[in-house]
């Protein structure tokens, strides 16, 4: 459609006529107050320069649709969200129609050509909805007050809805009912309407634009109505708007309609704006795109062709906005889309072709006198240098078009006239004008670019005066003097009375110590001070009237860096005492205020130079570093013209408010000696490049919202995050991080930043921000709005909380602080649970120390006593040796007696064979005893180094056998197997009888420690071949190996020690001294030889002894007499032991008769439990034992009268046999005596205790053995004899133990409750008692003497014998009674046990 076409030519042509009356206007009302446009000034752009719709979100964000994409903008930067066909996360068109937000979290986008999509602010997600209508173009978009979401489309109404989760739009028009508003029903010329415009005005009822008209839309019946007649026919209606008195407004191609509900509820009044409408309601165009409502009830409306319409409060037509060439600060298009008023009172305004462009609603109330289109209007130069007033007159200097003078009238200004010339003497003019100042009568002094000071009144007109330079400063003393300042030419006066000239140079002579003839600024305070500022020179005072009597000689203040307190700047452009009596400087480089010590006295504190300078700069907020002007309001701020803007200053709390051309300002640059305030109309007056700005101070307010700061952007080394967005395999923000409240950083991330926005539209240029990190630093960082980030690196890990506040445009704090937490992990190793390893590895090793310090103190100290156990058992082995010695010495000459008789007796051939048997039994021992006494001697003689070797050559095997034969008795008995590697014979150079003496040793550990049927193996080999010839430098080695449990490896490198014996408890049964085999050491490395003790792999323990073979040259010609053994050895057979020696020994003796008793005996010593065995074998049969464990295997089935035992026994100790037989049912009646050699209290204690009956110590008396093992067996017969005559067992009989007694009692009570029953028989008290048929025969007859069968008849026959003492009851009766079926065997049987009949024991008891 051209819609352009619609409007005539007559339009256009009023349109026009309009436009140039309204610039004209403008242009005459010089200082009429000012709405500014302005064009949005941003870093970037928008993503195109035709905004389509606008809106501004809850977090303050500014989003605009455009013809190319949607762009959100935070006061100082676009960010553009576009249509890309490879996300699918982005617009569905760029085109974008309308916008509208569904709470806070949702922006709904429509577009053009793409349908909706659902831009959710949180997170950036977009939800597209396509394929609503076949052109997929959106009009409108309303969230309704009851939360209903509807959209306007090219076919019609939609509404919102959900099912099961899914976003759908229902279309309502299809099937709604059409009315015009006399509620005929019609049918619209296409199916669907296009809705443009939605709005819900009252319950129910919702105002649908179409651009066939405008109806009432009833929400219940789906119905259309009409709004008015008048309503139709017109072709679009863009939007509604409800006023703050309730007034329904709506704007369309047609004009403007206010809709006034008649009094009827189905009528509406219409009242229409347009071209043609009455001048209140006279619009300069009839199409309005878009309507707005500011906070003073103006209504604005958005036109296309005439720019903007504003309508008053009153609802008339009072101002149109439109572009002007003329003017600065207009629309720049005056096709204007749509309308937008923030909520700061920001007014936005999307045009069609210029972009985005904005005024401050809120703006100050500056006016201001610029140059017109007419000399007669406004100012006749841009460049105003100078300003004075008085009486309602406003006089302006200007840089090259004279003087200006206005009229003021109240708060109007208007011009009078423009004096264009200044005119000197001969003629001569000027009108460049540098300084004006007004004396008490009036007139006017003018200073201008030449060597003249000209005095103007309007009646005289101009009158001038020759002074020396260019006279750039002005001012009227208190005494009729008017003072100038000159460029070069110093200072100077003239006295208005005399019209004497007085000027103070370096030409006159003259200068009273100025710091400078150029000057720039004068100025007398009320302690009539004469202040000079100058240029480059500082500041000079001294007392006015010692200026003019030139006695003065002025004291300069100058800036002066190395000292603190000086002035900021040597340029002084102004000089001002304000109402409380402060002296201000208006500098090239701030603002300085005199500081003198309320103490000191100030005329002579300043006159003395003594005074300083407080400096409020740009530092402190100045817009510009160069103050040129200095007035007082009568709030007493400050007002300082400065070379960018115009600043108010408040000495109560040093705060400083800036404007500049946002705030309405025609320029921000203001020139020296161009400030006037009027007190009577209370106006100020600035000039400079542009024009003058005049104000009333009480009129300029402080914009009243304040900065909404909104973290805008987050940076992760310098690189933006967004929403959900993966960096380094992680997800950092969920949310946008305007809506984050916490941050969650690795340790790595050491480099973030924060961008950040005050919301705040009005001037962002002038916000200041202030910024801090708590826990890194506490300190506020201010910044300017040029610089909205900040950036932290390397920061440790922990929590913080990032702070940011604001300023509003005119400088006030907002009080909210906006603020995200920020928790940066540790590390992996600086973790919670590594800190828990940290500890627990501290503590480890905290323990580790201390145990292994402690077992280094424990070792010192072990050491220490082992150095002082060392030496006492050194001195113990010593006195041992002494002690062993002696008594050897006293032994051996008894053992030499006893040794030769034996010897004879032995030879003797007709001794019965046990009596030869017993003299070879006390022969061996007698031999090994003094075997044993001849080795201690030898030691002794070689620790005392007595000893000499008598080395003689021999065969090594041959001795080997003549040893072995000292151990025939002890092989045979434990069957061992005897294994001696023999091949050619070797020869040795050694002591035959150390030698001797060292396989004695080995042999005897070696056997004693090899088990029963166990292996001993003896072999010799050489390091070469040995010969008879051939011996030096060879060796011989010897290994003697058993088959026994070996020797624990933590004590092989012990057992050659003295004394030393195992600490292991199953070899305690061994015995021995622990000198055999250290006597075996000491004689091998007599002879340089070694011996090592090793274990074998599979078991048993070997010893490796390696002699040297040595040959002595004089061997044939030694005669050594052989010191052989201290006794022969006659009678004993000297057959070698074959290989494989295997004699196998019977268990017991021959006596095979089974009345006499049994013993048994478990005793280890060979020759003691031989003998013991040939002493009882006549009186018993006789066991023999010489492994505990197998004893006690063995007992139980022997079952014995008595049982001898040693107390150190292999397999099971003395005192483990003896406690497991007491404590076995079967066998705890056995009597036990045990034999031994601890004869300590301890050791009998321990003995008896557990359970032995008889406790007897080594050596020990035959006899005394004998009678003991009679008694035990006396006593036992002794209790078989009560027990066969009494009822009951008595608990006190010492004769049984009181395991014997519990099953005496269980047999008895198990015999009494089945005695009754004549079944009852062995068979069943076997079963009661538990026990094999064997085991109970053994001990019931043991214990009682019975038999099995014999015992139950026993205890029948004594229960009837009770029976017939208490009752005097039949035979027959006590015979059932007692479990005989047949009463005649029961007499039998009574008899027998009784001595007497049943009948005869009755007529006994009872007579």
């Amino acid at each position: 459609m051209n819609i352009i076409s619609g409007i005539s030519f007559f339009v256009y042509c009023r349109y026009l006529i309009l436009f140039l009356l309204s610039c004209i206007a403008h242009s005459h009302a010089t200082s009429a107050t000012s709405i500014s446009f302005r064009s949005v000034n941003a870093t970037n752009t928008l993503s195109q320069s035709s905004v389509l719709s606008m809106l501004q979100d809850s977090t303050g964000f500014l989003w605009v649709g455009t013809k190319d994409g949607l762009n959100r903008f935070d006061g100082y930067e676009f960010v553009s969200y576009k249509y890309d066909p490879y996300d699918s996360n982005s617009l569905s068109s760029n085109e974008i129609s309308a916008l509208e937000m569904e709470g806070d979290r949702y922006l709904w986008v429509g577009t053009r050509s793409g349908g909706l999509n659902r831009l959710e602010l949180h997170t950036g997600i977009i939800q597209r909805f396509s394929n609503l209508t076949y052109d997929d173009l959106i009009r409108d978009i309303y969230y309704d007050y009851d939360g209903n979401l509807w959209a306007g489309t090219s076919e019609g109404l939609f509404l919102k809805e959900e099912i099961n989760g899914q976003i759908v739009f229902r279309n309502l028009t299809p099937n709604a009912i059409y009315r015009r508003d006399t509620n005929e029903p019609f049918i619209p010329t296409r199916k669907n309407i296009s809705v443009t415009a939605i709005y819900h005005h009252e319950p129910g009822f919702m105002l649908i634009g179409a651009e066939e008209g405008l109806f009432v839309y009833d929400l219940e019946r789906n119905e259309f109505k009409s709004l008015s007649e008048q309503t139709i026919g017109f072709t679009v209606v863009t939007r509604f708007l409800r006023d703050s008195k309730g007034r329904l407004w709506a704007t369309t191609y047609d004009g403007l309609l206010q809709i006034n509900k008649r009094p009827t509820p189905s009528l509406y009044e219409v009242v229409v704006y347009d071209s043609n409408a009455p001048i209140e309601r006279r619009l300069p165009v009839d199409w309005v795109e878009d309507i707005r409502e500011d906070h003073r009830g103006n209504l604005w409306l958005a036109t296309r062709g005439a720019g903007m319409v504003l309508i008053s409060p009153q609802a008339k037509v009072e101002r149109v906005f439109n572009y002007s060439v003329i003017e600065s600060g207009t629309i720049p298009d005056n096709i204007i889309n749509c309308l937008l008023i923030d909520r700061t009172g920001v007014l936005w305004i999307g045009t069609e072709s210029r972009g985005l462009v904005f005024s401050d609603l809120y703006a100050k109330q500056f006016r201001s006198i610029v140059p017109g289109v007419s000399p007669n209007s406004g100012l006749s130069d841009h460049l105003v240098s100078a300003i004075v007033g008085e009486d309602n007159v406003l006089w302006v200097g200007t840089s090259s078009a004279g003087i200006d003078v206005f009229e003021i009238n109240g708060g109007d200004i208007s011009k009078r006239k423009n004096i264009p010339r200044v005119i000197l003497s001969h003629g001569q003019w000027k009108s460049e004008i540098l300084a004006l100042a007004i004396d008490e009568q009036g007139a006017l002094w003018i200073g201008s670019a030449t060597n003249s000071l000209v005095r103007y009144t309007e009646t005289k007109g101009f009158e001038s005066y020759i002074v020396e330079g260019f006279v750039f400063a002005l001012m009227e003393d208190n005494r009729g003097n008017i003072w100038f300042g000159t460029w070069g030419q110093g200072l100077g006066y003239i006295n208005k009375s005399t019209r004497e000239i007085i000027q103070f140079n370096e030409e006159t002579g003259e200068l009273l110590g100025l710091s400078s003839d150029k000057i720039l600024s004068i100025y007398l305070d009320s302690n009539d001070f004469l202040w000079v500022g100058t240029k480059g020179g500082g500041v000079n005072v001294a007392h006015i009237d010692d200026v003019i009597n030139q006695t003065a000689d002025f004291t300069v203040y100058r800036h002066i860096p190395e000292i603190p307190g000086s002035l900021s700047y040597n340029d002084i452009y102004s000089v001002f005492e304000d109402e409380a009596g402060n002296i201000w400087l208006a500098s090239g480089r701030g603002l300085n205020r005199l500081v003198v010590n309320e103490a000191d006295d100030f005329r002579k504190t300043v006159l003395d130079g003594d005074a300083q300078f407080s400096v409020i700069s740009e530092r402190n907020g100045l817009p510009g570093g160069l103050v040129y002007t200095i007035l007082e309001d009568g709030n007493n701020h400050l007002w300082l013209g400065t070379n960018n803007g115009l600043s108010r200053y408040s000495p109560f709390d040093q705060s400083i408010i800036n404007y500049g051309e946002n705030d309405g300002l025609p320029s921000v640059q203001f020139l020296q000696n161009s400030a006037f305030y009027d007190k009577r109309s209370g106006l100020m007056y600035f000039g400079g490049v542009g024009g003058i700005t005049l104000f009333n101070p009480d009129s300029i307010s402080i914009n009243p919202f304040h900065a909404k700061v909104r973290i805008t952007d987050f940076r992760l080394h310098n690189r933006s995050v967004k929403p959900k967005q993966r960096v380094g395999g992680r997800r950092i923000l969920e949310k946008d991080i305007a809506n984050t409240k916490q941050l969650r950083l690795a340790h790595s991330d050491n480099e973030i930043s924060f961008e950040f926005s005050a919301m705040h539209f009005s001037s962002p240029e002038k916000i200041r921000y202030s910024y801090r990190l708590l826990g890194f630093n506490d300190e506020w960082q201010n910044v300017g709005s040029q610089n909205r980030r900040a950036t932290y690196t390397n920061l440790s890990f922990g929590e913080y909380i990032f702070q940011v506040r604001a300023t509003n445009n005119d400088g006030e704090w907002a009080p909210e602080l906006t603020e995200l937490h920020i928790v940066i992990n540790p590390p992996l190793w600086l973790t919670k649970w590594a800190y828990i390893f940290y500890t627990a590895l501290f503590l480890f090793l905290l323990y580790v120390f201390r145990k292994y310090s402690l077992i280094a103190v424990k070792k010192k100290n072990q050491l220490i006593i082992e150095s002082l156990e060392n030496k006492k058992e050194t001195e113990l082995a010593e006195a041992k040796m002494r002690f062993f010695t002696n008594v050897s010495h006293e032994i051996r000459t008894p053992l030499t007696l006893i040794n030769a008789p034996l010897q004879e007796m032995i030879g003797n051939k007709s001794l019965p064979s046990d009596v030869s048997e017993s003299l070879n039994m006390i022969y061996r021992n007698v031999k090994r005893l003094l075997n044993q006494v001849n080795q201690l001697l030898e030691l002794r003689k070689m620790e005392k180094g007595q000893f000499k070797l008598r080395p003689s050559r021999f065969s090594l095997d041959v001795l080997i056998q003549e040893v072995l034969l000292d151990f025939e008795s002890i092989i045979k008995q434990k069957e061992i197997k005897v294994y001696h590697d023999q091949g050619d014979e070797a020869f040795i150079h050694a002591d035959k009888r150390l030698i001797g003496t060292v396989l004695y040793n080995l042999l005897s550990n070696s056997l004693k420690f090899t088990p029963q049927k166990g292996e001993l193996r003896i072999s010799i080999s050489c390091s070469g071949n040995v010969g008879e010839e051939d011996l030096i430098e060879q060796h011989v080695i010897l290994r003697v190996c058993d088959s026994g449990p070996g020797i624990p490896e933590s004590e092989l490198e012990n057992v050659f020690n003295r004394f030393y014996q195992s600490k292991n408890q199953q070899f305690e049964y061994m015995g021995g001294s622990g000198i055999g085999l250290s006597i075996v050491k000491e004689f091998i490395d007599q002879h340089k030889g070694t011996v090592t003790a090793s274990n074998l792999p599979e078991k048993g323990c070997c010893f490796e002894v390696v002699l040297p073979v040595s040959q002595n040259e004089a061997t044939d010609s030694y005669k050594h007499s052989q010191l052989g053994n201290d006794f022969d050895q006659p009678g004993v057979e000297s057959d070698v032991i074959s290989n494989s020696l295997m004699i196998k020994d019977s268990g017991s003796d021959s006596v095979s008769d089974s009345k006499l008793p049994v013993l048994v005996v478990v005793e280890d010593d060979l020759d003691l439990s031989g003998y013991l065995k040939s002493f009882f074998s006549k009186k018993f049969v006789t066991h023999l034992f010489m492994n505990g464990k197998d004893a006690f295997d063995e007992i139980v089935n022997i079952m014995p009268d008595l049982v001898i035992c040693d107390v150190m026994l292999p397999g099971m100790d003395g005192v483990q046999l003896t406690g497991k037989l007491k404590s076995r049912e079967e066998t705890s009646h056995i009597p036990v005596v045990m034999l031994t050699a601890r004869s300590g209290e301890d050791n009998i204690v321990e003995g008896l205790s557990i359970g032995a009956d008889s406790y007897i110590t080594k050596p020990f008396s035959i006899s005394v053995l004998e009678a003991q093992v009679n008694s035990l067996l006396s006593s036992q017969k002794a209790f078989k004899m009560r027990f066969s005559k009494k009822m009951v067992l008595e608990p006190t009989e010492e004769s049984i133990t009181p395991m014997d007694e519990k099953f005496l009692k269980k047999l008895i009570e198990v015999t009494e409750q089945n005695m009754a029953d004549p079944m009852f028989d062995v068979t069943t008290l076997i079963d009661e008692m538990h026990m094999s048929h064997s085991i109970i025969l053994k001990k019931v007859r043991a214990l009682t003497g019975l038999s099995l069968v014999e015992f139950i008849r026993s205890m029948r026959i004594k229960r009837a014998a009770q029976i017939f003492r208490q009752d005097k009851l039949s035979v027959s009766e006590v015979s059932f009674m007692v479990g005989f079926s047949d009463p005649k065997y029961f007499s039998r049987c009574f008899s027998k046990e009784m001595g007497m009949k049943p009948t005869d024991f009755l007529k006994e008891i009872h007579g």
